[in-house]
């Protein structure tokens, strides 16, 4: 499951929100494209540091994709419509992903 936004502040409160419902080593936080002053870290988000990354990697997004659940079909297409700016979070289905 995943859910893009526009904005860290909309991607805080969505963290905060799976906080009650999910465990924290399954929810990652990623900007492909991230803008300067998106500048939010793990500790912001209250995750572990390996489940937030801010970078313009797409290649390592689709394996972030395809190790949470997603088929290759599924990341791909995730993967060409993410824009500059979107933030994305996504909870894994298996605790054991972590980004590449």
């Amino acid at each position: 499951m995943f859910k893009d936004f526009n904005s860290e502040e909309e991607a805080y409160d969505a963290v905060k929100k799976m906080k009650q419902k999910y465990d924290s080593s399954r929810i990652k936080v990623v900007a492909p494209f991230p803008h300067n002053n998106q500048t939010k870290t793990h500790n912001d988000y209250g995750l572990p540091k390996e489940n937030v990354k801010y970078d313009g990697d797409m290649y390592s997004l689709e394996q972030l994709l395809e190790g949470c659940g997603f088929s290759n079909n599924q990341a791909k297409e995730l993967n060409n419509t993410v824009e500059s700016g979107q933030v994305l979070v996504i909870v894994c289905q298996d605790t054991s992903s972590t980004f590449p």
